[in-house]
């Protein structure tokens, strides 16, 4: 009998957090900051609101204090207009009116939702209906919440834009990690990769102006070197993209834009094949570089915008087709692995697509060193963080995603930089319901910028720290080894 109620415990508990995270959801809230002709600014950025949904305006009135215990119950609110979301940045929104009773600044906005419909089991319709209003089973709602086999689902306008996961008790595996110091440099390092040159292994590593690549020994040795375009170099990738030589992706920001290149060495010298690429530029899965090469447009008025494949052939790249990416794709973090695609949004959320649904949305991930002056970006902020890339290694037969969360400090006030404290490295095994785990052992009192594999079991971790100016700044290159016990 005692077994029986624990069975049936484990699943309701899980439910219960993933209820309240929905709940939550629905629940949300906002202010208008700014007010123009047929259109508003909000103060809810990507992670709070998505294009499209529509929010009521509220006028907060008097108070309405219980007559007995004097406690605030809440305000009398009066219904000031209708706005519609059109496009989201980091800590704000965009809006059209579509009704103006009288609409300013400082006025309250909560979500429109109308019916939510429901498609799933008789006992999670009960579950949900006792903390959602006007769930309806059907299919013909803006909203809908899909019971899976992991956790709750949410589309908007049949597009996935939330999940939220049952929280069932941990497997018990250990990930460990060993970390020997192979290098340290003079200089921040932004990215690396392994490559291939010759039938030999290299180490590629990005510098702010220029890109070094080194021969993979017991000790590591300047092969060759290459100085840098003007601009924001972001993230390198090694990859085979019409022979057995490797080519050097480089991406770079220009201005306010996108401006990646090509790089092949002809002789152990750097040849530029392509330059002036409108795209930040990688390829998604490795082991089939041809169908997963693609490109993202990026601005500082835009940021993150369309993908497109890419083909390279006979020394010159092809825009193709549009690549179908889900909502809120970042390339620079991106990897692709069988049917599981995996990177980090803006707003720090690890994503998780196998195929189109969204089966694992985590906060909060990423953050690096790298970063590039957009001037134009609303929030007049200096600098524009971007995200090391994931990484895949195997252990025990089984795929795991590589990915990383710097830790920083509060950001001081010395040159406007903010400080990372310690870099830490998660797993996750890519099987529908695992769960995201941190890997003990080494402690990184640094920024982690790349993960590299090198085998099955062993990656390379690219870290780096910031100084007060930049002769202070410093890079180190650790072969690492992770346990699974």
């Amino acid at each position: 009998m005692r077994s029986i109620l624990l069975t049936i415990l484990i699943p309701i508990l899980g439910f219960s957090s993933s209820l309240e995270e929905l709940r939550n959801f629905f629940l949300r809230e906002g202010y208008i900051v700014e007010t123009d002709k047929g259109s508003v600014v909000t103060d809810l950025g990507q992670d709070k609101t998505f294009v499209g949904e529509q929010f009521i305006v509220l006028k907060e009135g008097s108070k309405i204090v219980h007559p007995v215990t004097g406690r605030i119950l809440g305000r009398k609110e009066e219904i000031k207009g209708l706005i519609e979301i059109t496009d989201l940045k980091k800590n704000f929104s965009f809006a059209r009116v579509l009704e103006d009773k009288g609409i300013k600044k400082g006025y309250k906005i909560k979500l429109k939702i109308g019916s939510i419909c429901f498609e799933g089991s008789e006992e999670s319709f009960f579950l949900i209906s006792s903390v959602l209003k006007n769930v309806i089973k059907g299919k013909k709602c803006d909203y809908t919440v899909k019971e899976l086999k992991e956790g709750y689902g949410i589309t908007f306008k049949n597009k996935p834009i939330a999940f939220f996961p049952y929280s069932l008790p941990s497997k018990g595996k250990v990930f460990k990690i060993k970390a020997q110091l192979i290098k340290s440099f003079n200089g921040l390092p932004l990215s690396a990769d392994l490559c291939k040159f010759g039938g030999k292994r290299y180490i590629a590593i990005l510098f702010e102006e220029f890109l070094v690549v080194y021969r993979f020994e017991k000790k590591l040795s300047e092969y060759t070197k290459m100085y840098l375009p003007a601009g924001f170099p972001l993230w390198i990738q090694c990859v085979q993209l019409e022979d057995s030589e490797d080519f050097i992706l480089i991406s770079m920001i220009t201005g306010d834009s996108a401006n990646s290149l090509i790089v092949k060495l002809e002789n152990k010298t750097p040849f530029i094949l392509e330059k002036d690429i409108p795209l930040l530029i990688a390829v998604l899965d490795k082991r089939n570089p041809q169908n997963t090469f693609v490109g993202q447009e990026f601005d500082s008025r835009n940021l993150w915008g369309e993908i497109k494949r890419l083909k390279f052939k006979s020394g010159r790249l092809i825009l193709k087709e549009k690549y179908p990416a889900p909502p809120g794709f970042r390339v620079d973090s991106a990897y692709m692995y069988k049917d599981f695609l995996i990177f980090i949004d803006s707003n720090g959320y690890l994503k998780v697509f196998k195929g189109s649904e969204l089966v694992l949305s985590r906060k909060k991930f990423g953050g690096s060193y790298t970063t590039a002056e957009l001037p134009d970006i609303y929030e007049m902020e200096e600098n524009y963080s971007f995200n090391p890339r994931v990484s895949i290694i195997f252990l025990q037969n089984k795929a795991y995603a590589l990915f990383i969360k710097n830790s920083g400090s509060p950001a001081h006030n010395l040159l406007n930089l903010s400080e990372f404290q310690e870099g830490e490295v998660y797993l996750l095994k890519l099987e529908i319901g695992s769960e995201i785990q941190k890997a003990e052992g080494k402690s990184f009192k640094k920024a982690i910028q790349s993960i590299v594999p090198i085998s099955e079991t062993e990656v390379l971790v690219l870290t780096a720290k910031k100084g007060t100016l930049s002769l202070n700044n410093r890079g180190s290159l650790y072969k690492v080894k992770i346990l699974l016990q």
